[in-house]
């Protein structure tokens, strides 16, 4: 009984044994490979910064010019500049375009216009102003000339205005617009923007051409409007402004490849 109690333990601690090295044996025998791997990104740079400068009109021009309720002006011997910028070094490639609202410019349209005394009769103390297609553009006498020039540290200039051919002149600020908004500046990663579009305007003083009296005259005509000149309310509105507004937008984009 006790041998046969021994056989027992025996085999009992025999199978223990088989299994305990099976065990031991599956743990270090197999194949094992790991990895950790970190990554991290940054978003890129963009930082674009427009400026739209100082008003290019003025209350008081020297001492030749001052408006006597301090609202910005015009007149024949005045001058005035703005520059609107972009600077910025963006990651991205980039697109900048521009657009405008708001337009109103001075002109008086051709025509004949009189001076008109208290009884509503033609005023024989002043000459009629014939504003003809020798002072005017389009049928619209536009004393304000305009200048616009685009510089740019970099990028592909396309449209209204390209490469070499920078600055331009015009008669009209809707053409001086519509010139810039027809304007495309691409740009590639890492290019400086380094934009200045200037905006020059000049109503000038003197004139080269042969009649000078006629442009005279419609100076003449439009500072006697905007003074309320009674004489001339028989100048429908439609026929002329005496005021420059707009609004210049400019938008930086990035390009999707």
């Amino acid at each position: 009984m006790k041998k046969s109690k021994s056989l027992r333990l025996a085999s009992i601690l025999l199978m223990l044994c088989l299994i305990t090295t099976c065990a031991v044996s599956g743990t270090f025998a197999k194949y094992v490979t790991s990895a950790t791997v970190t990554d991290t990104a940054r978003v890129a740079k963009w930082g674009i910064n427009m400026t739209g400068g100082v008003s290019a009109f003025k209350d008081v021009y020297s001492t030749d010019v001052d408006s006597n309720d301090d609202a910005k002006v015009v007149a024949p011997g005045t001058a005035g500049t703005n520059a609107y910028t972009v600077t910025g070094v963006p990651e991205v490639d980039y697109q900048i375009t521009f657009d405008y609202e708001g337009l109103s410019e001075v002109f008086l349209n051709a025509g004949t216009y009189y001076y008109y005394d208290a009884h509503g009769e033609i005023d024989a103390t002043y000459a009629p102003v014939v504003v003809n297609e020798t002072v005017t553009s389009s049928g619209k006498y536009t004393p304000v000339k305009y200048t616009v020039t685009i510089t740019t540290a970099a990028g592909e200039v396309t449209g209204g205005f390209s490469a070499g051919n920078l600055t331009k002149k015009f008669d009209t600020l809707k053409d001086a617009l519509d010139a810039i908004k027809g304007t495309t500046i691409t740009y590639e990663a890492n290019e400086e923007a380094g934009l200045t579009v200037t905006i020059a305007w000049e109503w000038a003083f003197s004139n080269t051409i042969e009649t000078p009296h006629i442009q005279d005259g419609a100076d003449t005509i439009l500072g006697n409007i905007t003074a309320g000149t009674s004489d001339l309310n028989g100048i429908p509105a439609g026929d002329y402004s005496t005021t420059i507004a707009y609004t210049l937008t400019m938008t930086a984009t990035q390009l999707n490849a």
